[in-house]
């Protein structure tokens, strides 16, 4: 277990010496001597170095040799002089690098800034001034022409925006008419309602009267049934009445008959008298009061 523990201590010890080396190396300076071949002589390429060599910081110089290459001489870290050798292989009128020798070794510390070195007369370096005049002025024409087409893109733009506008204006106009027939539209949904309501107002007062007709037809039909009823019993009383009337005039018709036949017995008696004198009368019938008339 010791020493399984001690081989994987000395591993990593050993991958952490390794890796602070590497950083070390990284950020230690270094000198690169760069060689680069192409159309570089009096172009002005001195200048696209030099531009390229300010905003990184590194030290060193460019010049022109007489084979018609450019030698670059520069310190820095090893990260900044690779993205360096990167920016300066420049393909664009009138530069085209078409190959680059680097060459690193250790750093000097020797030179205080980035230089241009002009080995040539004073001739050569008014022409490679005006050169870099003349590819200042490229670049400015070639600023000002996108300058030209966004000043036609925002002229097209202007238009279409004109034309935004007027659409947005007929828009805004047929909005306001469309507003305007909705206010008359509520306006008459308004007086329909306020119609609605009157209409209303009359069916609730129609169904009132209504409801009190009932009422007083169902009243009505009311009386109707008691005085129905009380007709009812009126005739089971004139009923009762009639059938004692009928009694009693039967009774009376009896009597009546009754009465007849006594007075013809009566009268037969009379006339037997008469004819027999020795007969002696007897004495007359008196006559007695019977319900419903007077019996003989």
């Amino acid at each position: 277990m010791g020493i399984r523990w001690c081989i994987l201590v000395g591993t990593t010890l050993g991958l952490y010496a390794r890796a602070s080396t590497t950083v070390l190396v990284s950020k230690m300076k270094v000198r690169a001597t760069i060689i680069v071949k192409g159309r570089v002589s009096s172009v002005g390429f001195r200048e696209f170095v030099d531009e390229r060599a300010f905003p990184l910081e590194l030290s060193g110089f460019v010049r022109e040799l007489p084979d018609g290459t450019a030698e670059v001489v520069c310190e820095g870290d090893r990260d900044v002089l690779q993205a360096f050798i990167k920016r300066i292989s420049i393909v664009k009128y009138p530069v085209r690098v078409t190959g680059v020798e680097v060459r690193y070794s250790d750093a000097t510390g020797e030179f205080p800034d980035f230089r241009i070195v002009r080995e040539c007369g004073p001739i050569s370096e008014l022409c490679d001034r005006l050169e870099g005049a003349l590819r200042c002025i490229r670049d400015m024409q070639q600023g000002l022409v996108p300058l030209d087409e966004m000043r036609e893109r925002q002229a097209r733009l202007l238009v279409v925006q004109h034309k935004a506008l007027e659409r947005l204006d007929r828009t805004s106009r047929l909005q306001q008419q469309s507003l305007e027939v909705l206010q008359r539209m509520l306006q008459k949904q308004d007086r329909s309602i306020k119609d609605g309501r009157s209409v209303a107002d009359i069916s609730g007062r129609l169904l009132k009267k209504q409801e009190a007709m009932v009422a007083a037809l169902r009243l009505l039909d009311r009386h109707e049934e008691e005085r129905l009823a009380r007709l009812g019993r009126r005739q089971e009383r004139l009923a009762s009445s009639i059938g004692k009337l009928v009694l009693a005039s039967g009774a009376r018709k009896k009597k009546h008959r009754i009465r007849k036949d006594a007075m013809a017995s009566v009268s037969e008696g009379a006339e037997s008298s008469a004819v027999s004198d020795d007969v002696a009368p007897g004495p007359a019938p008196v006559p007695t009061r019977v319900e419903g008339g007077i019996a003989g």
